[in-house]
């Protein structure tokens, strides 16, 4: 008998399967057999499931067909951020209300799919991973998001759902490695949308959760950073233009507000602001610069911009300087970004990290000499100033940055082996 962990995220999803002996094995449901699937979807015009329903295409297929239509449909991202909105419950999609427990439910059909595909049939049961605090709620108590989130499985045909959190699950795939006695540890969770802490006791083997606490930001606010900083100002943020008035004024910045997420470039594209960027680009002094911008949102390129920043930002986390290059003429963007630089952008943020660490430690009565081990998970673990403010509260020695994508799946489908057992 299998036991099944979903750590389902706000930008990626991964599925893990434990045997009867506790060996876990990560589901091939991404791209050529890899262990992550994009918690995306995509909803194109005319395609309808049962009972007319429009039918996503879901993950990798949902980028593929995005970039085949030039962004022509519908794309939902970032679903798990929107669980505790008490004022998000659905979309109209092509004249039909689509709740988000569906569109959730879509994804994890989909993934389900994937693994019966190559692994057989899932069990019953799974163990679903949550953040300690959810986007937009200050109460890590709150039952909304969480009730939601079963919904959505149950949408999905999966019924039997057992809830836990993602930094007890890594500390599940971490804390093997201890040995016997007492130890206090500390457990990082980095994700796309959210990074989560807990403080655990592990005595000879068990876990015992002395306190958890979260904040609503990650990996994605960093990107947004740098493309802020680095790639705003090439696309117009800053400049003037003459107004019908014969004064100089500045570009509103909420133009490139929505460049901090690569599928609200969208929203740009209506009518009426395309218009009005058309418009800005007659009275600027230097036009090519938001004619960059506009043949970024004509031409959807926000998805090869992002992938391309992202990439830029993982080499930082080994290189002193990286290039960041994106071109599609007459856009062209060739520039190196220092680490410096970046861990300025970025500094506001990781001191809000540092703060929930401490209010951490603060909750449960420890100070920082008291922690044993750190465990870190997740990409952003890997900035060098993300490490550092933990290296420098508990010594370099204590701290271990585990496998980014997959340390929480492992971890849910260890506790799934141990409820099933």
């Amino acid at each position: 008998m299998r036991s099944c962990g979903i750590d389902f995220g706000t930008t990626n999803s991964v599925v893990a399967l434990a045997d009867d002996s506790g060996n876990v094995e990560l589901a091939p449901i991404g791209p050529g057999g890899s262990a992550t699937f994009r918690s995306l979807l995509f909803y194109e015009e005319g395609v309808r499931g049962p009972r007319g329903r429009p039918r996503p295409h879901c993950g990798p297929a949902a980028i593929e067909r995005y970039l085949e239509l030039d962004g022509e449909g519908r794309l939902m991202q970032s679903l798990k951020s929107f669980l505790a909105s008490k004022h998000v419950t659905g979309t109209q999609v092509f004249g039909a209300e689509v709740t988000l427990e569906t569109m959730i439910g879509e994804l994890i059909g989909a993934m389900a799919r994937a693994v019966e595909s190559t692994l057989g049939k899932l069990p019953d049961r799974v163990v679903v991973g949550r953040p300690v605090r959810f986007a937009w709620t200050d109460s890590p108590d709150d039952p909304l998001p969480e009730e939601r989130l079963i919904a959505a499985f149950a949408s999905a045909g999966i019924h039997d759902v057992v809830v836990a959190l993602e930094p007890v699950a890594a500390a599940y795939h971490f804390v093997g490695a201890l040995g016997s006695g007492e130890h206090r540890v500390l457990i990082g969770d980095f994700g796309g949308g959210t990074s989560d802490f807990c403080a655990l006791r592990v005595t000879d083997g068990v876990i015992s959760v002395e306190g958890t606490h979260g904040v609503g930001l990650a990996g994605d606010s960093f990107d947004a950073a740098l493309v802020d900083k680095a790639v705003a100002p090439l696309l117009g943020k800053g400049a003037t233009y003459r107004s019908v008035f014969g004064r100089d004024m500045a570009v509103p910045d909420t133009i490139y507000r929505h460049l901090s997420r690569w599928h609200e470039l969208s929203f740009l594209k209506s009518p009426r602001n395309m218009l009005m960027l058309h418009d800005y680009r007659r009275q600027m002094a230097s036009p090519e610069m938001i004619g960059g911008l506009i043949h970024l949102v004509e031409n959807n390129l926000g998805y090869a911009l992002y992938r391309e920043v992202g990439g830029t930002k993982v080499a930082l986390s080994e290189q002193a300087v990286a290039p960041l290059s994106f071109e599609d003429d007459p856009l062209d963007i060739d520039i190196g970004v220092t680490r410096d630089a970046f861990e300025d952008w970025i500094s506001d943020d990781v001191a809000r990290l540092g703060a929930t660490v401490d209010e951490l430690l603060v909750q449960v009565g420890w100070s920082a000499s008291d922690v044993e081990r750190v465990y870190l998970t997740g990409g952003t673990a890997k900035v060098p100033s993300v490490y550092r403010l933990f290296s420098s509260r508990f010594g370099e020695g204590r701290v271990a940055v585990g496998d980014h994508h997959t340390s929480v799946a492992a971890g849910l489908a260890r506790m799934a082996h141990d409820l099933d057992r």
